[in-house]
């Protein structure tokens, strides 16, 4: 239940006058984010149409992580690279390296929530 809750959220907070929307474009306003992490806001965005274009609400609750866990996992980059631009010399470099390692996972979960959520979608067209 907290899963479809929190896909909602993530589903209606992307729409066009949406909060979430409305926040990252705040935060993209100072930020100039790596290419990977642009790369999560489009795999976010193409997963929330995805994941609305499945038509039968079982396949949808049963496809609820794979959005909400992409969109942790894009919000957890960005705020990576926000903290990037604010941490002192001193820690940067690890900062540097734990956000690349970061990245490197999410990406790959990333990717394979989006098979699956094509899958879902393609399996009852």
């Amino acid at each position: 239940m907290q899963r479809g809750a929190a896909s909602g959220g993530f589903t209606a907070g992307m729409s066009a006058t949406g909060y979430l929307r409305k926040y990252i474009n705040t935060e993209l306003e100072t930020l100039s984010l790596t290419d990977t992490t642009k790369e999560m806001l489009t795999s976010l965005e193409d997963a929330i149409k995805i994941y609305k274009s499945i038509p039968d609400s079982n396949q949808r609750d049963a496809h609820s992580f794979e959005v909400v866990d992409t969109g942790t996992l894009f919000i957890n980059c960005m705020l990576l690279e926000r903290a990037l631009t604010r941490v002192s010399d001193t820690y940067k470099a690890n900062l540097q390296r734990l956000h690349r390692d970061y990245q490197i996972d999410a990406m790959a979960r990333i990717k394979g929530h989006m098979y699956r959520l094509q899958a879902a979608a393609a399996s009852v067209a």
